[in-house]
């Protein structure tokens, strides 16, 4: 995580300081749960890691813009139904791959060949 790295800050943090950066947001309040388990950390560590937050947001302009297209997945949900074989009317869950959603499969390396056709 370069850009946490940069600023010394942690995945929880990082998430904070991107979520507090976007317009319409003035606050946020992560859910902390207490997971089970070797390797858990306690709610009361994620408690202080959020509260050791900077006064202000270190994220850039150009930092915010990389972690929004790390997480833009437009398309994706319609992409899910495409399948390359099929020609019929759109029904549920099936449909034609038409060109925007090849190219939504391109840009996540997706061969809808074989990751979008039941194989048998």
């Amino acid at each position: 995580m370069p850009i946490a790295e940069r600023h010394g800050l942690t995945p929880l943090q990082l998430a904070c300081e991107w979520t507090l950066a976007q317009e319409a947001v003035t606050c946020a309040a992560p859910t902390l749960i207490q997971e089970i388990g070797e390797g858990t950390r306690a709610v009361e560590e994620k408690r202080a890691e959020l509260a050791a937050l900077p006064a202000e947001n270190p994220l850039t302009a150009e930092e915010i813009a990389e972690i929004d297209r790390v997480g833009d997945n437009t398309g994706c949900m319609a992409l899910k139904g495409g399948v390359p074989d099929y020609d019929g009317e759109p029904v549920a869950d099936r449909w034609p791959l038409y060109p925007e959603l090849v190219a939504i499969a391109e840009r996540w390396e997706i061969d809808p060949r074989r990751e979008l056709q039941a194989q048998g």
